[in-house]
């Protein structure tokens, strides 16, 4: 790599072991990087002290509202959520507030994955890197995820402990896990079409309408804090629509499992999780090959990186 008169180029010299050098990462050193990247952020987070203090107060006022609001609903809705426990509409609330928490995430890290890569300039290195984008992204996943687990049981901690939510603790806790994990993967499909629009829409600074639609609709139809049978009394067209997400299955089966101690064997469990994993072989492999192909468009249009 050198020039007519045999003197290397400083940006031969600078890329010159990264262009001839090729090393596919082992699954152990995959693990490593999990591990170094998540320690890394951990010890950021633990840097800004401050922040904790006023998420903490953030998820203590948000308790507060629901706690007031479930006194002035509750008997609005408890015909409509006897099925949950004794249809405490508090504990109802706190179970949609702490899976909002993980579909929140499943629906829209990927997006912001991308959009954080590229405008930082960062998406054609990590692409063309050894880690490869998937090892990144989960990495990034398991951050995510971790911090909404400590946030939700810090809701639950304080809903049960300060404001007294009849929350149990799950006769069966894996099955618990199983139905988050199902749900998981469903909407991580969803997730996965919205950060395709990126590349294969040119989706990079506005609002993506995937994630819009679903938010929005998920928020307002599938029980994440109104019950969507109350629907069929108001507008039953809404309640047609909660029938088409996974979000509404999700939190049926998570209810039951945690506030009417319904396990395995109880069909509305059942049917719950069948239509979960229906909505996950169908979601997920198409949120795949739709990323895959965004990435792929990108590649082939110069836009994995940002010029100007």
């Amino acid at each position: 790599m050198a020039d007519d008169a045999g003197e290397a180029r400083p940006m031969d010299i600078l890329f010159e072991d990264i262009q001839f050098t090729k090393h596919k990462l082992s699954a152990r050193e995959k693990l490593e990087v999990l591990r170094v990247i998540t320690e890394r952020r951990i010890r950021m987070a633990m840097r800004f002290r401050i922040s904790a203090f006023f998420t903490l107060v953030g998820i203590l006022v948000s308790i507060g509202v629901w706690f007031f609001m479930a006194i002035i609903v509750q008997d609005g809705v408890q015909s409509y959520i006897m099925q949950y426990g004794d249809g405490n509409y508090f504990a109802y609330a706190l179970i949609g507030i702490a899976f909002t928490a993980y579909a929140g995430i499943a629906l829209s890290i990927y997006l912001t994955v991308i959009r954080a890569t590229y405008w930082g300039n960062l998406l054609e290195m990590i692409l063309s890197s050894p880690m490869k984008f998937t090892t990144f992204l989960l990495s990034t996943l398991l951050w995510a995820f971790l911090v909404a687990t400590v946030n939700i049981l810090l809701y639950i901690i304080l809903g049960v402990g300060l404001f007294g939510a009849p929350v149990p603790f799950p006769n069966d806790l894996l099955l618990v896990i199983v139905v988050l994990v199902i749900a998981i993967v469903a909407i991580s499909g969803l997730g996965l079409m919205s950060a395709s629009m990126f590349m294969l829409a040119d989706v990079k600074g506005e609002t993506e309408p995937i994630s819009w639609a679903v938010t929005t609709l998920a928020g307002l139809v599938s029980g994440t804090m109104f019950p969507p049978e109350l629907f069929l009394d108001v507008f039953p067209p809404l309640y047609a629509v909660s029938r088409i997400m996974p979000h509404t299955y999700a939190l049926d089966a998570m209810r039951r499992v945690i506030l009417s101690g319904e396990g395995w064997s109880s069909s509305m469990v059942q049917q719950d999780i069948l239509v979960l994993l229906l909505f996950s072989a169908i979601l997920l492999p198409w949120g795949l090959l739709l990323f895959k192909y965004g990435i792929k468009k990108g590649e082939k249009d110069g836009q994995l990186a940002r010029w100007g």
